[in-house]
């Protein structure tokens, strides 16, 4: 890769998230390769360059003035179909964003997309079908050995099947953060007057209906409690054959 003759100053403002940026830290990655200054937004700086990602659609925006000649906003929060490019897409995160994520600790996908078509999730609009994306060992380098992955569905394919008993070959640990449908009420509350699964702090699950008024859940039965701590929707039958239909085929596949 080319250096810049010109040295930009770039600004990196993740809007509504504290978790690690993988897209921001392969922009700052990328950058740095190119000999550029990169840090995190400072109001009172200002920037050739600011990149804005925002990972929920109903989270407020950033309220005040970009001060930068350039301002380039992704990420879901923004535009669903927005990417990184290939070039930038490869590289290896810039770790040192986040004081925080020590250096036997990765982060990263296997799989970009789910088969299911949950009607609360945006991965199959924004990724497709589940397809394959990284090798473990492009994420597992220089001694990180603790790899937190983000995959949606990673057990829905056979390349994350393989890549699975890959990972158990090399030792490695892996924490798969995005694998469970349940919503911490921390993260969002649900619409009113709708039957959801409910998990109780003591692990114990119910199905309830949330009530807004009072910030309580039903359980059938049983009464009001607050004691919820996560949540989810209860599909149809027809929903979740429509959604596992991939999956059936290609066990049907496999049959035959």
């Amino acid at each position: 890769m080319v250096q810049n003759d010109i040295v930009m100053n770039i600004g990196l403002l993740a809007v509504d998230s504290d978790y690690p940026n993988l897209a921001l830290m392969k922009i700052s990655a990328w950058h740095k390769v190119k000999g550029d200054n990169v840090e995190w937004y400072n109001p009172l700086c200002s920037y050739d360059k600011v990149y804005m990602a925002k990972v929920f659609s109903f989270t407020p925006d950033y309220g005040y003035y970009i001060n930068a000649d350039q301002v380039e906003k992704g990420g879901t929060g923004y535009d669903i179909s927005k990417i990184l490019s290939v070039e930038i897409d490869r590289l290896q995160p810039d770790y040192s964003l986040y004081p925080s994520v020590d250096s036997k600790t990765a982060y990263g996908f296997l799989t970009r997309g789910c088969p299911n078509k949950c009607k609360w999730c945006v991965v199959p609009t924004k990724e497709g079908k589940i397809t394959p994306y990284m090798d473990i060992e492009e994420i597992a380098v220089n001694g990180r050995e603790n790899i937190i992955l983000m995959d949606n569905n990673v057990l829905a394919s056979d390349y994350g099947l393989q890549q699975i008993e890959k990972i158990v070959s090399m030792g490695v640990r892996v924490d798969f953060n995005q694998e469970s449908p349940w919503i911490s009420v921390k993260e969002r509350l649900p619409e009113e007057n709708k039957e959801y699964l409910v998990v109780l702090d003591n692990r114990v699950i119910y199905v309830a209906q949330y009530n807004k008024n009072n910030k309580s859940w039903l359980i059938y039965g049983t009464g009001y409690t607050y004691n919820v701590v996560a949540y989810m929707p209860i599909p149809s039958f027809d929903e979740i054959l429509e959604a596992n239909r991939d999956v059936l085929e290609r066990i049907k596949e496999k049959g035959d």
